[in-house]
């Protein structure tokens, strides 16, 4: 009778009712995405696309820039296509044959240490200019190409 007997008192009735909203409470919280404001492991890849894009049109403008300043080039259109998108290089620590990458932050907050993010490689480059019939003209812009991306002769295209 004495858990009943406590009810029937005002300051009883108090007691349970707070104990109950606060397990409700702890409820609610428990139940809460708290990777809402974090992108998910989706959206980042997404954004690593559209970064590469970017990349690729950005560097696309610039090449084709530097091949209009070639003498009797003149206008220019360049195309780059990827061997491989960008890739990250975390950090990780090897511990007794295990490979372990190390974190920063707690608990959901925790994400891996990027040490560096490399651009991607490049496959090829076709260009098209109003000079690119002219072999002195291709040679030129063959070798700025091959020196400024490390590319083989046969990784450039140039067409007029």
């Amino acid at each position: 009778m004495g858990f009943i007997g406590n009810l029937k008192n005002v300051k009883g009735i108090w007691l349970l009712g707070a104990g109950l909203l606060v397990g409700i409470a702890l409820i609610v919280i428990g139940s809460v995405d708290y990777t809402l404001g974090r992108p998910k492991e989706e959206e980042t890849r997404r954004t690593d696309i559209i970064d590469t894009s970017d990349y690729v049109e950005k560097l696309e403008r610039q090449v084709a820039a530097l091949i209009e300043r070639i003498d009797g080039a003149g206008v220019a259109s360049v195309l780059i296509t990827l061997e491989s998108d960008s890739e990250h290089v975390y950090a990780y620590d090897s511990k007794n044959g295990s490979r372990e990458y190390l974190t920063i932050g707690a608990g959901t907050s925790e994400s891996p240490v990027l040490l560096r993010r490399m651009t991607p490689r490049l496959r090829g480059i076709a260009v098209v200019c109003s000079g690119g019939d002219n072999p002195v003209v291709q040679q030129k812009i063959i070798s700025m190409l091959c020196a400024l991306f490390d590319l083989p002769s046969t990784k450039v295209f140039v067409s007029g």
